[in-house]
């Protein structure tokens, strides 16, 4: 077939990126008020050194080679992202539009334009803020591990203190490593630093792989040093010094100093393997010589790709941003107090606690019952919308974060209806200890008429009926009883299943289904 001239490739790329705009421009909004948190206020920069980073790396013109599988891809990307939009997942949405970013250069270049820019492709990753769910486990993980070894840092210095959980205790003086202290705001940054500079360092390439992977311990590590000099200043000059060092000293130094670190392990690889000049090369950029040539068959398979793009950014563009059903029901302040023998005494929280937590609803009571010789704690989170980052927490996620160690956990299936044909429910069973304390912890997610366990499923349910039903909410249940030295770990249990019993028929009037 003829070939085709550049006119009609930029007018094919351009309406390609028009139609990716329009079927992703949540994702993408959703992404640029990411950037906004400390954690990613580098993103901005990152689509920019992208780009000089695909420039340098060589001359961009359409080869003669086979467009087919990139043009698959480009349109199994944009159909990803209409899902995505239709269900108002934002992960979902950002990382199909990466995919069709991806998809399309390859498309119109070639493969082997595409592989000489793979370090470009990769480094954009970092410009994507991580699915919600994911950064609450990584943070609370990071904070547990910060806080270790900011106490192993406090007590090289001879200063006794105690850690349960994420709380140093100084005696005198608590501190807290809250979610702002985990270390995140270190870490993405230097690990996308460390990205370039491996790109850029003059070295084999396992060295390269080593200066980035050192990034991730040199962050932990200096931010686990500043919460142990925080804990040397409150040991020694009061909580009022503490909150001035750490306004100044979490920021620009602490990241500065991970620089240094991350160049002394660059200038420690060069010495080990001889090198002796420049630790990186500066890539130089070519002249701007962009081509877009190529027989009339590829560009008929791109078209058709960028067809299928365009066909989900129409239907994006007609349908809208739907409203979410909100089903009607009870809410939470509501939750008896007395029911079937069960007394029970309302809790609250700080209102710290409910702002992290970002729930619409809950309830959190102790109940006892004179047929039963243990209480039951209810906690019950109830979340109107899950769609823009707002969902429930894993109980597996934070019961650490309170110095607790799970001793055992596992699925267990629970009959509610002994005498029925309705089919067990499954829960997540966790035994849990801090020092000679113990507590009997059962937990299963409410998601829209389905009970669920596992925490993964809750997020592949919650797309798909955001996407088929048009709804979000779903709630977390958790149970806890406290295990006495005389108690008996098997009447917990029944204690427990009695006590699930009873309320079970309360359910729908507050997590609807």
């Amino acid at each position: 077939m003829p070939g085709v001239g550049d006119a009609a490739w930029w007018l094919l790329v351009a309406g390609a990126l028009l139609a990716l705009a329009v079927v992703g421009w949540d994702g993408l909004a959703h992404t640029w008020s990411g950037w906004r948190r400390e954690e990613y206020s580098h993103g901005y920069l990152i689509p920019i050194v992208t780009a000089l980073m695909i420039w340098s790396s060589g001359k961009l013109q359409a080869s003669t080679e086979s467009r087919a599988l990139p043009a698959v891809l480009l349109a199994a990307s944009a159909i990803a992202a209409l899902m995505g939009e239709l269900g108002t997942i934002y992960a979902v949405i950002q990382y199909a539009v990466y995919g069709m970013l991806v998809a399309l250069f390859w498309a119109v270049f070639g493969w082997q334009p595409f592989r000489r820019s793979w370090p470009a492709w990769c480094f954009l990753v970092f410009a994507i803020p991580l699915p919600s769910f994911v950064y609450f486990n990584l943070s609370q993980d990071l904070q547990l591990l910060s806080s270790s070894l900011g106490v192993a840092f406090i007590r090289l210095l001879g200063i006794s203190v105690f850690l349960e959980g994420n709380v140093i205790d100084l005696g005198a003086y608590q501190l807290q490593v809250v979610e702002a202290c985990s270390g995140l705001r270190y870490l993405f940054p230097l690990m996308s630093f460390g990205f370039l500079v491996a790109w850029l360092y003059r070295g084999p390439a396992w060295q390269k792989v080593v200066i980035f992977l050192s990034a991730m311990p040199i962050a932990i590590l200096m931010n686990s040093i500043r919460i142990g000099v925080v804990g040397v200043l409150v040991e020694h000059q009061g909580l009022e010094a503490a909150d001035g060092f750490m306004h100044y000293f979490e920021g620009w130094v602490i990241f500065v100093a991970c620089l240094l670190l991350l160049w002394v392990v660059m200038w420690m690889l060069a010495r080990l393997s001889g090198h002796r000049g420049a630790l990186i090369a500066i890539p130089e950029l070519p002249p701007f010589n962009l081509h877009f040539s190529g027989s009339g068959r590829h560009f008929a398979q791109v078209a058709v790709g960028v067809a299928i793009v365009a066909c989900c950014a129409g239907v994006a563009l007609f349908v809208g941003e739907r409203e979410e059903t909100r089903p009607q029901r009870v809410t939470l302040n509501a939750f008896p107090l007395f029911h079937e023998g069960w007394v029970g005494r309302e809790r609250s929280f700080d209102v710290r606690v409910i702002d992290a937590l970002a729930l619409t609803d809950y309830v959190t009571a102790d109940y006892t019952n004179q047929k039963y010789g243990l209480p039951v704690n209810l906690y019950v989170a109830y979340y109107g919308s899950q769609r823009k980052g707002a969902s429930v927490h894993s109980p597996r996620a934070c019961i650490p974060g309170g110095g607790w160690v799970i001793e055992q956990i596992a699925p267990t299936e629970v009959d509610l209806y002994p005498t029925a044909s309705n089919e067990p429910l499954q829960v997540q069973r966790v035994l849990i200890s801090k020092g000679n304390v113990r507590q009997l912890v059962y937990y299963w997610f409410e998601q829209r008429g389905r009970r669920l366990s596992n925490q993964y499923a809750v997020k592949w349910y919650l797309f798909w009926d955001s996407l088929t039903r048009n709804r979000s909410d779903g709630a977390l249940v958790r149970l806890v009883i406290p295990l006495p030295a005389d108690a008996s770990l098997s009447e917990a249990d029944e204690q427990m299943v009695h006590f699930m019993r009873d309320f079970e028929p309360l359910w729908p009037r507050y997590l609807p289904k």
